[in-house]
């Protein structure tokens, strides 16, 4: 199970997202929207806790960026559409930031489009969770610029 978090303070887990002794309240006040990226290597390390954060700190200002490649991780690629389709039941609502991510079997990053991640089926969520915001390609290097661009305007064009 997910740890629990107070509603009034932040938990040892929401310490670590936000910092040390950091009191919600005071981190989530004045208009300042945090965002966490959920993912095994994190504090918090899938959309379950995710989704507990959220809840128990309960403030509209704490938001998610979701990167398929670091929620599902090596391990998930046999499972990515079940990792997916929990994160966007669990998360859709709470996206401020995409990140168009790809891995390979092992686990490295490369270009969007060459990687074992069905980033069609991650757009795809986005679109389903009404997702209106930055989808951002990064990790790979500048020579793998245009076929990234490339493969992500035919993902993009095929969920129209």
């Amino acid at each position: 199970d997910p740890p629990a978090f107070p509603a009034a303070r932040c938990s040892a887990l929401a310490g670590g997202v936000f910092g040390a002794e950091l009191d919600a309240d005071l981190a989530l006040g004045d208009g300042l929207t945090l965002a966490i990226e959920p993912g095994p290597g994190n504090v918090v390390r899938d959309a379950k806790v995710a989704r507990r954060l959220l809840d128990e700190v309960g403030s509209p200002q704490l938001k998610i960026i979701l990167d398929a490649a670091n929620l599902i991780g090596p391990d998930g690629l046999p499972r990515q559409h079940q990792i997916m389709a929990e994160a966007f039941a669990l998360l859709g609502q709470d996206v401020v930031l995409a990140h168009a991510k790809d891995i390979n079997a092992r686990g490295h990053v490369v270009p969007p489009g060459q990687g074992a991640i069905d980033l069609a089926s991650f757009v795809h969520g986005l679109k389903q969770a009404q997702f209106t915001g930055a989808v951002v390609a990064h990790g790979f290097e500048e020579k793998d610029t245009a076929a990234a661009s490339s493969a992500l305007k035919a993902i993009l064009k095929s969920q129209t």
